[in-house]
């Protein structure tokens, strides 16, 4: 079973955090088992455990935070995971600087965006 961490900021209860669900409720525990590292707490949080998902306080103070990159292979390690999946830039930068100091899990961004259809 694949090990994939979810890392975000803020754990609200919006768009990115509603995605996380959906895809939870297909495949944590199933295929995969997720986690969440976060920095800020929010009103995501009862959604997640409700799910069984384990949450893990990372603060991540800007993009360049290396303190957290380095946190961030440790938790890695600790949780022998597989996968770290990103969905804004902090966390992305954040995984990637962890990944450029020896983190070995492979790494997925998700773009979270709207498009306004302009007609003409």
């Amino acid at each position: 079973m694949k090990k994939v961490l979810h890392l975000l900021n803020y754990l609200g209860n919006g768009g990115t955090e509603v995605y996380i669900y959906l895809l939870a409720k297909k495949l944590h525990n199933k295929k995969c088992k997720f986690y969440i590292a976060y920095s800020q707490d929010g009103l995501g949080r009862k959604m997640f455990e409700d799910m069984g998902i384990e949450l893990i306080h990372l603060e991540m103070k800007s993009p360049f935070d290396l303190y957290a990159a380095k946190e961030l292979k440790r938790i890695c390690k600790e949780l022998d995971i597989d996968v770290i999946h990103t969905h804004f830039l902090r966390e992305n930068y954040i995984s990637i600087f962890s990944k450029l100091r020896g983190n070995n899990p492979k790494l997925i961004h998700t773009r979270h965006m709207l498009l306004e259809i302009l007609e003409g």
